[in-house]
Formats: C-alpha cells, structure tokens, sequence
C-alpha cells in the first residue's frame, strides 16, 4: 500500500520519504502519539534523507518472513532496510500476460520527472543528490541472500 501511494505521488512529482515502525498508537481528535509513532519519526528523521521509506527492524523482520521483493537493503546505508516502492517498475517487461499491471505511461512520467529534477537541480548539490539516488537505470537496492535485521 505504501509502495502504490509512493508511485502514484511519483507520477505527480512529488517525492516522499519516510519511517514504518509497528507497535502501538494512539489517536485523539487531532493528536496522533505512542511509542510506533516516535520511532517511525525517529526513522525518518535520522534515515529517511533521500526520497526513501526507511523500515525499523521489526517490520523488516517481518517483511522478511514474506520474502518480499520490495524490501532490500538501503544501496547508500547496507545496515538500513528500505521498502523499494519503485522495484515494479525496475523489474517490469512490456510484453502483454494475462493479469499482468500495465506500467508503461507511469513508468515513462516517473522516469521524465527524475531526469527533469536531474537537469534543474545540477547546481543545488543537496537537490541533486535526492534525484540523482533514485536515477533510472541505477541500482536501485540489492538482497542479500543471507539478510536479517538489525541496525549497524
């Protein structure tokens, strides 16, 4: 679900980042507080300084148990677990099959927006930095074969 919010904000142009934790939280009116949420934010405020969805240990030790595809390790910090919402897109082939989520038009305007912030931002080095770590064709995250959690 994050993953499809990311690229459907993607197709926008607007960049998120983030921090997924599990644990409790509370909602009151307005208020939201409780120990997930200070980690999530902890996470993202210490982590999270790319356009990237940063996960605490434990939900990556539960993604982990999932083996899913779009969890791998963060290519710029290997002690973090990150949620690679673009991985659809990295993997995703043209040809037509039976079921098969057709990515070309979302696929080509996320693509144009990177390249775009990757020419108007050439002289902000901060800026730059955050399109350049998500440029097409670039490795975008890697899985080990022998993964646990756990921060460095």
């Amino acid at each position: 679900m994050i993953g499809q919010i990311a690229r459907n904000l993607l197709q926008k142009d607007i960049l998120i980042r983030g921090g997924v934790s599990l644990g409790s939280i509370h909602h009151e009116g307005s208020m939201t507080f409780g120990p997930a949420m200070n980690e999530a934010y902890g996470i993202e405020s210490q982590w999270a300084v790319y356009p990237v969805v940063i996960l605490s240990d434990a939900v990556a030790a539960k993604a982990a148990q999932f083996e899913s595809r779009r969890v791998c390790v963060d290519p710029h910090r290997p002690h973090l677990m990150m949620l690679d919402y673009l991985e659809p897109m990295r993997v995703y082939t043209p040809e037509p099959a039976a079921g098969k989520v057709i990515w070309d038009d979302p696929a080509l305007l996320i693509v144009s927006h990177i390249q775009n912030r990757l020419i108007q931002h050439r002289s902000n080095q901060n800026l730059y930095s955050k399109a350049k770590w998500r440029e097409p064709g670039a490795e975008l995250g890697h899985r080990p074969a022998a993964w646990s959690p756990g921060r460095s």
